[in-house]
């Protein structure tokens, strides 16, 4: 009877390749990284993807603004703005939690995000009944 290998190795001692997703490295780490704490661990860090996020929602926030008198026309614009200000919400509290009060913008970020998603739902559900009403 041949010999086991032990755990983690193939025959012959070679050591299994690497499938799947991988744990980010340090290099990752460092490029995704806008503001890290230092060597204490007091304070938080702010991911580049978050601030981009931000940036981005500001952008379209602006668009909207300049642009109220055409999103007026459409049906219930109050649900979908109430809702996108809740995700705007979210994404500065998702910002500022590394900052400061991380549990509480923790909390901020995520009722604001589930805010979101209902409010949408809402509107698009009186869109639904709105054009179901006009079909009678």
């Amino acid at each position: 009877m041949p010999a086991l290998s032990p755990p983690g190795r193939l025959p012959g001692g070679a050591q299994p390749r690497a499938t799947g997703p991988q744990r980010p490295t340090a290099v990752h780490a460092a490029a995704t990284t806008m503001w890290r704490t230092d060597s204490t661990g007091e304070g938080g860090v702010v991911y580049i993807e978050e601030v981009l996020a931000l940036v981005l929602g500001t952008g379209v926030l602006l668009l909207a603004v300049a642009a109220r008198a055409r999103l007026r026309e459409l049906p219930r614009v109050r649900l979908l703005a109430a809702s996108f200000l809740a995700l705007y919400l979210g994404w500065v509290a998702t910002v500022l939690e590394s900052l400061l009060l991380p549990d509480l913008l923790n909390l901020v970020e995520h009722l604001a995000n589930a805010t979101s998603a209902l409010l949408l739902a809402a509107w698009c559900w009186s869109g639904r009944a709105r054009a179901v009403r006009e079909r009678r």
